[in-house]
């Protein structure tokens, strides 16, 4: 009798806990990325987006978007993006952010892009699978020659008012994030527009779009730029 009764207490004592884990559970924050705009393929501009929160607000700055890439979709894996140097960009109050994934090689033609959520003190690096690991949430877009995007992510429920994404800043205002210090020694560099198979000997004609996004990268780094 002593034994059931032991039993018996050892169950009530435990459902208590068992409710207040559950509430717990129920009330959890979920982070989501929910994407605004993509750039075609062979368009040099930024991804935006912002993010949402399922089972209430928290706070935006505890996280962070990084970025990589499939030039070729099912090919190698290349990222952090935007740089190694800054591998990451910050929420703003409004709950939006812009980054930037071309920054070299055949950036701009990228045919997947991964976009991950992380906690605002991760440091991302060339290993995506602890990237991976680290996330609280990813989006998966694939880019199309024909100007199509597929963008796989969690629906942002209807009833809920989609967070207003700012004005999204001008490039010169993307790039002045990763400008050297002031005091820091600046190069003379020679510049040449041609990428991709583009070249002189055959009269490529460089689109300006390309140019000015390769000139934005250039110009934090260097106080002369020439070329021929």
């Amino acid at each position: 009798m002593r034994r059931i009764f032991a039993l018996l207490l050892s169950i009530a004592l435990m459902i208590p806990a068992f409710g207040s884990n559950t509430a717990m559970a129920a009330g959890t924050v979920k982070p989501h990325i929910a994407i605004d705009s993509v750039p075609a393929i062979g368009d040099g501009t930024t991804v935006e987006g912002h993010i949402w929160f399922e089972g209430g607000d928290d706070k935006y700055g505890d996280y962070a978007v990084t970025m990589a890439l499939e030039v070729t979709r099912g090919g190698t894996i290349w990222g952090p993006k935007p740089t190694y140097a800054n591998p990451s960009v910050e929420i703003d109050s409004g709950s939006h952010f812009s980054c930037l994934f071309v920054t070299g090689g055949y950036d701009l033609y990228a045919e997947r892009l991964y976009i991950y959520l992380i906690p605002n003190g991760f440091t991302p690096d060339d290993d995506i699978g602890r990237t991976e690991a680290t996330a609280l949430d990813k989006v998966v877009i694939d880019r199309y020659d024909d100007g199509r995007t597929e963008i796989q992510q969690t629906k942002e429920p209807v009833s809920k008012p989609s967070a207003s994404p700012t004005q999204p800043p001008a490039p010169s205002a993307v790039f002045q994030q990763q400008k050297h210090p002031a005091d820091t020694l600046k190069l003379s560099i020679c510049y040449s527009p041609y990428t991709n198979g583009l070249s002189p000997e055959t009269n490529s004609v460089v689109p300006m779009e390309q140019m000015r996004w390769q000139l934005n990268l250039i110009c934090p780094y260097a106080d002369t730029i020439t070329g021929k």
